[in-house]
Parts: structure tokens; C-alpha cells; sequence
């Protein structure tokens, strides 16, 4: 292929991947603001949603969030805007406490353009562009400038220079943050003058200022919504820690009193962003499980530690503070049915300060730069040895979160169940939740028309070991509403086969059994094409909604297929799944013939 017809190819993918996420971002911003409280209008709710995720790592109350939003007609090009002291939201009330402090203070503002526009015209940020040398000088004449911007935007701006101003003999470090936000799409060429100017006016204003411009696009920000709030905690060890100071590596003893202390927040619930990068969910009342409180309930022979695997949890940072340590962005990847466990004895036991016993942790840190290829690592290795389902070792791929959040959002949500039993766990509807198993089965049979890999080796497409396999079903070229058209077929199919009155031939589950063998038929019948006229399906179902296949033609090759079933089943009890997929095959070509 050309070097040309690369790049064409590489542009057309850019641009569909856009529409894609552009979507599911509009989905997930009008399900917020369907939830929400307030009538605002959608394009001002999109001020407050985009301010609380940028926000999240200072855990601001939804008030605090909302005095920040000061998008209008007299806004100089700012929609939000924040003063932070020490991490601390500065307002009226409290800018006074920062000046008598011997410590230097870090003085942060963060400005906010929020665009829910598809077209994102530059105007916006030519604007701030425009205003920002007398927005940055606003002491020198303040009144004329409380005519000319919102009063908001006055104060604290002012409130800026006069932290400034009154730390000048600490030499205080100044951050400012500016984001813009878009729906829609602009190239790197397109802002690259706006910003260029904007860094000139503030390099002009604060020389030694911090300073850093951030253009969010759809996908862009569709990553800062999934990625986890910035968090930091302390864990208490005891006795003595074993550590590999070149790694970041620790392996200690830690109380259950204390490891309880650790994962429960304020409410003594768990904390649940310790675990979003666990491979599973609580699994509930299983043996395991069962044992595991069974020897926190009783009186253990040996201390708890000696009959549990532990803990593994991985960090961006780990601080050795002696007798704890303090970890940055913590996050379980080993070890949640052990901590629910714990968790749940001491909520339902209290707290016995007489209990000594201990849980064995192990802790990695796991810097940024390293954060993708070495989080998969330790997760695949401290769960490989564990009986845990394959694909719960792809749970954590970017492409499942980009599907569960597709398919959560639609009008009528199927709920992506990653991490098994997470929804089943909130107590949703079993035929609205699809397991990666399921999806992957589905897609098997309704885009690749495999039905016999889909009934008996699934698990081959989420293999670890087997990438070209897992990404003919799972990569992001392919649209995601062919992972909902699947999901809804194969819904809309196990509806149609649980009516005995239309199958009194056959049970259930040898329905069920075949159920992929007939989604094939079906599909082959819906195109009108042979199999061998499919290369690649993905193309002739990018246009189709599943409400176009109608009854009549599902439940025709439902009924054919279960009748070849049955015969070839009395011919041969034997039958492979080779053959009967084959037999299918060659039944759906013939009607075409």
C-alpha cells in the first residue's frame, strides 16, 4: 500500500474515531444531565461536568464546583475559573488565611473553556487570547475592568495578585492551568497561534510562572473521565518490611485493624477507587470466599496471613515514612475477595483492639511512564496463578472500557460487565448485563460467522497469548455500535428461544446450545449473501440496526436450524461442532441458490 494510502487510511480511521467518542461523550454528558438536579440548559450543565472532572483530584463539593462556572456575555473567554492555594479553593471567606503562612505557598488558577459545540470555533480562545494582558493586570484599574467582565471573574482575579503581591517575600511557586474543552474537532495548526499568544501574554505578566495548555478533544477527554481521581493514603505495617529500594518494591505484615482502616473512607464504606483495577468483582458467597471469613470468624490456629495469599496493590508513588507507608494512587489488583472479606467482618464485628492478627501485603510502584506495560504485568502475574477467567485478564484493556461505556449509554442500556459480577452485584436485570464472554461469543457468530469457535472456543479469542485472535473481535477500528448491534441480537435471540410453544421439539438448552449456529443463519439470511460472498462482514453491517431483522426471518432460521439439529443429532449423536456449523452454512447457502 502507498505511503498516501496509509495516511488517507490512518486520516478516515481519525475521523470515525471521533464521531465514535464524540457519541458516547454526548450520551454520557445528557445522562448527567437527565440525573442532575438543576434545569440548567445542556450547553451551560457542560460547563459544570467538564469543571468537575478537570476538578476531581481536589474532591470539591458540587457547590464549590458551581462558583467557579462564570461563562456569559462579559466572561473575557473564560466559562470557569479557580484559585487554589495549597490546594485549597480560595474565596472571600478564606483568602486571608494563606497571607500570615511561613511555609512558600503554591498559588494555582485554572481557567476553563467548555465548548459543547461539534463546529468548536476558534473564537472562544481568540478571544481569551485578547483579554488575557488586562485580565492578568486588573489591579491597575479595577473599576473600569468591574464594568468590562463579571464580577466574579473580577474578584478573583484580584484575589490572584493580591496573593501574589503579599507572599512576595516567601517567593511563592504560581501554577496556571488553562483547558479547552471541545466536542468537536480542531488540528494542532488551528490553535497553535491563539496559544502562542496566550503563553507570550502570560510569560509577559509572571515570568517565572507555570504554565501549561491543554486542548481536550472528545477522545481526550473521554480518557480524563475514565481515569480515577488522584488519591493518597497511608497504610500502617508492623514488625519488619522487606523492600527492594531499586524497584519501589515492598512485601510487609499489616494489621487487619489497620488494613480495614485503609480501605474504608470517612463512612467506613470501601473506598471504590482502590479497586477499578481489579480483574474481578466480589465474587460473593463462594467456597473461597466462605473460607476466607470462616478463619476471620473463628479462632485460627495459625495468624490470618498464614492461610491467605494476600494483597497486592501497585502505586505511582510509595513514601517510607518508618512504621507506614504512604501510597499515590493506590489501587488493589490481587487480592478484593480477601479485602471485602476483611471489610465486612469488621462492619458487621466492630473493631476488637485486642485483635492482633495481620494480612501479608505486597505493594509495586508503578510510575507513569511505565504505568500500561507494567500494570498489565503485575496484574496478569499475581492473578494467573488464582483460577480467574481469561477474560478477566482483558478486562483492563482500554477498548472494554470504551464498550461498557458505549453500551451503557444507549437509550436502553446493556450493562458491559468488565469485571465479573460487578453489575450483578448492583442487582441489574441479568438479560441487560453482557459479560466479555457473551459479547465475544456474539461477535463470533454475527460478524466473523463462526459459530462453532463462538459455542466451543471462545475462550481462544481472549487468550493472552493469542493477540491476533482477540484483535479480530476486540480493536478500536471497529465501530463500536457492532459491539451493541451483537449484543442486542443475541438478547433479542435468547428472548425469541425461551417460547417453548414455538420449539416443542427440543429443550431449551439444546436451544441454547446452538443458539450461535442460528445467529449465523440468520445473519447470512438477512444479507441474503453465502458465506463465501462475506469478506468482511464488518462493512455490510455497519448500516444495519438489529430492528431490521424482523421476526419472521429470525424465527424461520430458528426453526430450520433446530430441525437439522435434531436429525443430524439421530444420525449421528456424535455430531461435531464442525460439522453441524458446516451443515448450516450449506442450509443458509442453499435457500439462496
Amino acid at each position: 500500500m502507498k505511503e498516501s494510502d496509509i495516511l488517507k487510511k490512518r486520516n478516515e480511521n481519525s475521523k470515525k474515531a471521533l464521531v465514535r467518542d464524540r457519541d458516547v461523550l454526548t450520551r454520557l454528558v445528557k445522562q448527567s444531565h437527565a440525573g442532575a438536579e438543576s434545569k440548567l440548559c445542556i450547553t451551560k450543565y457542560f460547563e459544570i461536568y467538564v469543571a468537575e472532572q478537570i476538578l476531581k483530584d481536589r474532591k470539591l463539593s458540587p457547590e464549590a464546583v458551581r462558583t467557579g462556572i462564570v461563562g456569559g456575555g462579559d466572561d473575557g473567554g473564560i466559562d470557569s475559573l479557580f484559585l487554589f492555594a495549597d490546594q485549597e479553593l480560595v474565596d472571600d471567606c478564606n483568602s486571608s488565611n494563606f497571607l500570615n503562612r511561613q511555609n512558600r505557598v503554591e498559588i494555582e488558577l485554572v481557567l476553563i473553556q467548555s465548548k459543547f459545540s461539534h463546529k468548536s470555533p476558534l473564537t472562544a480562545i481568540q478571544k481569551l487570547a485578547l483579554n488575557l494582558p488586562e485580565l492578568l493586570n486588573l489591579e491597575s484599574q479595577p473599576e473600569s475592568a468591574s464594568n468590562k467582565y463579571d464580577v466574579r471573574i473580577v474578584n478573583t482575579l484580584l484575589r490572584f495578585q493580591d496573593l501574589r503581591t503579599s507572599l512576595a517575600d516567601k517567593f511563592p511557586s504560581v501554577k496556571i492551568r488553562i483547558y479547552y474543552v471541545t466536542m468537536g474537532h480542531l488540528n494542532a495548526e488551528d490553535i497553535e497561534h491563539p496559544e502562542s499568544q496566550i503563553t507570550g501574554h502570560i510569560q509577559n505578566a509572571i515570568p517565572m510562572c507555570d504554565f501549561n495548555f491543554q486542548f481536550l478533544g472528545a477522545s481526550d477527554f473521554l480518557r480524563l473521565i475514565r481515569k480515577s481521581p488522584y488519591l493518597s493514603l497511608t497504610i500502617s505495617f508492623e514488625n519488619t518490611l522487606i523492600s527492594n529500594d531499586d524497584e519501589g518494591s515492598y512485601v510487609m505484615l499489616v494489621g487487619l485493624r489497620q488494613f480495614y482502616a485503609f480501605v474504608s473512607d470517612e463512612n467506613r464504606d470501601m473506598r471504590p477507587y482502590l479497586y477499578d483495577s481489579n480483574v474481578r468483582a466480589w465474587q460473593g458467597d463462594t467456597r473461597v470466599n466462605d473460607q476466607i471469613r470462616q478463619s476471620l470468624d473463628t479462632l485460627p490456629v495459625k495468624d490470618f496471613w498464614w492461610l491467605n495469599n494476600g494483597v497486592t496493590i501497585i502505586a505511582s508513588k510509595v513514601h517510607n515514612n518508618g512504621k507506614s507507608l504512604t501510597l499515590e494512587n493506590p489501587s488493589i489488583v490481587n487480592g478484593l475477595q480477601t479485602t471485602n472479606a476483611i471489610h465486612q467482618y469488621f462492619s458487621q464485628c466492630g473493631m476488637d483492639e485486642s485483635d492482633n492478627r495481620r494480612v501479608l501485603v505486597r505493594i509495586f510502584t508503578v510510575t507513569e511512564e511505565d504505568e500500561e506495560k507494567s500494570r498489565e504485568h503485575i496484574i496478569r502475574a499475581t492473578n494467573s496463578h488464582n483460577r480467574v477467567k481469561k477474560e478477566s485478564l482483558r478486562a483492563l484493556d482500554e477498548i472494554h472500557y470504551e464498550i461498557e461505556t458505549y453500551l451503557n449509554t444507549r437509550d436502553k442500556p446493556f450493562f458491559y460487565e468488565r469485571r465479573d459480577r460487578y453489575y450483578a452485584n448492583q442487582h441489574v436485570p441479568r438479560d441487560r448485563i453482557v459479560s466479555i464472554k457473551v459479547l465475544t461469543q456474539a461477535f463470533l457468530a454475527t460478524v466473523l460467522l463462526r459459530p462453532d469457535d463462538a459455542m466451543g472456543r471462545p475462550g481462544d479469542y481472549l487468550e493472552t497469548s493469542y493477540d491476533e485472535k482477540y484483535s479480530s473481535v476486540f480493536t478500536k477500528n471497529y465501530d463500536r455500535e457492532l459491539y451493541h448491534f451483537c449484543s442486542q441480537f443475541h438478547h433479542n435471540l435468547v428472548m425469541l428461544l425461551r417460547q417453548a410453544n414455538k420449539f416443542s421439539d427440543i429443550t431449551f438448552a439444546s436451544r441454547n446450545r446452538i443458539r450461535f449456529h442460528i445467529m449465523s443463519h440468520i445473519v447470512l439470511q438477512f444479507l441474503g449473501l453465502r458465506r463465501v460472498q462475506v469478506s468482511p462482514p464488518l462493512t455490510l453491517l455497519a448500516n444495519k440496526a438489529v430492528a431490521d431483522i424482523s421476526d419472521a426471518c429470525m424465527l424461520y432460521s430458528a426453526r430450520r436450524v433446530v430441525k437439522l439439529y435434531t436429525d443430524m443429532k439421530i444420525q449421528s449423536p456424535r455430531l461435531s461442532g464442525k460439522q453441524f456449523e458446516a451443515a448450516v452454512i450449506a442450509d443458509s447457502d442453499a435457500l439462496l441458490t
